[in-house]
């Protein structure tokens, strides 16, 4: 590709809506386009990186048997009604009518579909296991929008089914499902943990989420809420220190904020005390803007502010500390020398005896959120026969008895996936794409190539090479500043650029640059062509 004939859309400047690493970079290297609130448009540069991840997922998935069919987005509620779920996924479901005022939902997730389809083809247990996947745009009608790609109204999900008469298939097939994921993140240089998960609306009892550790770097860390001298602290000299977790949750389009007091080495689990308190809905850790929204204030959030406006839950032990000091990570502000009676003189919520801490990798916090430095990438459940019972999914057994059929249900988020990766790959310069999803492998940066015909010839032959070769390439063949050209391919993170100089040309020699540690070699052309080859294809 020449870049005189790509649509190459960059920007210097950090994005005034980006919160995190990977948003600011995926918009500034033209990955993404936002069309509204949680809603994008992919670009060329980013498509190239979505169908690089799509193949190495299929070919994997393909590799164990799997077998590919496309669901159709638009699914009748009266699938979601027989399973319930209509109810459990509550105001996240998007619904339409037809012109005949019929009910249908824009799927978020596919189980009622795929059972509905293999109870119309598969009768017998000789026709099982079989394991169904596709990769599909689904829809969730997220009412905040947050962090670039990572929640969003519509995202791209690999999701795959299996089927099973015995229960020992099925494990058989998620552990087999598990090596392979690890597989395919590896390949992409993600370090991944897996821990035990919540099934949640899904369904089963085993459950395993894959988790990255991302950066959680913002563009800027609360600038406009310094703290106040009032209530500067240094939390290395203070003892008695309190966490404030901010956390939400929504009913009926409207947004609901609660605060938890732990202690500082203390964990929560949303799920948990969301049953506690009764909720139905989801809760979600809170952001700044949601903390300063729900408030009314932007500029002088203090304690009376906090105390009096939000529900507080805590741990009853707490009541026999006489002072203690509390810090509200979100805000960034310290408050110091509380005492309950003084501090809290009117009633607090208090429907929880003992909070709920979580250790080790059991259930962790919200997988939407930021706020814990992990994203969920992956999930992965052992359903059982939850959907075979709603939809009487049964095949004949050796015996002749008819039995519900096993189901497990895989999943990868791919779009999310792609911000993870950023996540773990980047500096300063910009993206720094491992080479099997990097949507160029070799960059051309040719030194004043309108003026010297020897510089011409040369990026031509690389550049004619490269494409004999099935090695991604682009040509910057715009006549623009060098700084530009360079800042651009850094930014984009193409593993390796070729600078074609008269001055190295004179020695027979190129300049091999490369990205990921910016080391710098002196070839001959033909050196350098084959540096590349052997990096990629060995």
């Amino acid at each position: 590709m020449r870049t005189s004939q790509y649509l190459l859309s960059t920007l210097k400047e950090i994005p005034h809506s980006s919160e995190i690493i990977s948003h600011q970079l995926m918009i500034r290297a033209g990955l993404i386009r936002q069309l509204s609130s949680g809603i994008y448009t992919w670009m060329p540069t980013g498509v190239r990186v979505l169908k690089k991840l799509n193949a190495i997922i299929k070919y994997e998935i393909d590799q164990i048997g799997g077998i590919e069919v496309n669901l159709p987005n638009i699914q009748p509620i009266k699938l979601w009604k027989k399973t319930n779920r209509w109810k459990t996924y509550g105001n996240e479901l998007f619904t339409v009518k037809d012109r005949n005022n019929n009910n249908f939902v824009l799927g978020p997730t596919h189980e009622e579909v795929i059972t509905t389809l293999v109870k119309q083809e598969i009768k017998s247990y000789k026709e099982l296991p079989l394991l169904l996947y596709q990769t599909k745009t689904k829809f969730r009608d997220e009412i905040r929008p947050q962090f670039g790609i990572i929640r969003t109204k519509e995202f791209i999900m690999h999701d795959a089914y299996s089927f099973h008469n015995q229960n020992n298939c099925l494990f058989k097939q998620y552990e087999i499902i598990k090596t392979t994921y690890k597989k395919i993140f590896s390949q992409i240089n993600l370090n991944v943990n897996i821990i035990t998960a919540d099934p949640g609306s899904i369904g089963g009892k085993i459950s395993h989420e894959f988790r990255v550790i991302i950066n959680n770097s913002k563009k800027e860390k609360n600038q406009n809420h310094q703290l106040n001298e009032n209530y500067f602290c240094k939390l290395v000299n203070l003892t008695n220190i309190f966490f404030i977790k901010y956390f939400t949750n929504i009913k009926k389009q409207k947004i609901n904020l609660f605060a938890c007091l732990i202690n500082i080495n203390d964990k929560v689990c949303l799920k948990q005390i969301a049953n506690s308190l009764q909720i139905k809905e989801k809760l979600y850790f809170a952001t700044l803007q949601d903390v300063q929204y729900l408030l009314g204030e932007k500029e002088n959030i203090n304690f009376e502010l906090i105390r009096s406006n939000l529900p507080l839950i805590i741990e009853k032990k707490f009541f026999k500390i006489k002072n203690f000091n509390i810090y509200s990570e979100t805000l960034n502000i310290c408050f110091i020398n509380n005492k309950w009676k003084k501090s809290f003189p009117d009633p607090i919520v208090e429907k929880i005896n003992q909070l709920i801490k979580v250790k080790d990798n059991k259930i962790n916090e919200n997988n939407n959120s930021t706020n814990n430095k992990t994203l969920e990438i992956a999930h992965i459940f052992q359903i059982g026969t939850k959907y075979s019972k709603n939809f009487n999914l049964k095949i004949k057994n050796q015996e002749g008895i008819n039995e519900y059929v096993i189901m497990g249900c895989y999943g990868i988020g791919v779009t999310r996936t792609i911000a993870a990766v950023i996540e773990q790959n980047f500096d300063n310069k910009g993206i720094i794409w491992p080479i099997k999803i990097a949507p160029f492998i070799v960059s051309i940066i040719p030194i004043n190539m309108y003026y010297s015909k020897l510089v011409k010839c040369k990026s031509e032959f690389l550049y004619n090479t490269f494409n004999k070769m099935n090695i991604d390439v682009l040509l910057n063949d715009k006549d623009e500043n060098t700084g530009v050209m360079f800042s651009n391919m850094d930014l984009i993170g193409i593993p390796y650029h070729i600078i074609v100089s008269e001055k190295y040309l004179i020695k027979h020699q190129v300049e091999l640059q490369l990205r990921k540690n910016q080391k710098k070699f002196f070839l001959k052309i033909e050196e350098a062509i084959n540096f590349i080859k052997k990096e990629i294809f060995y």
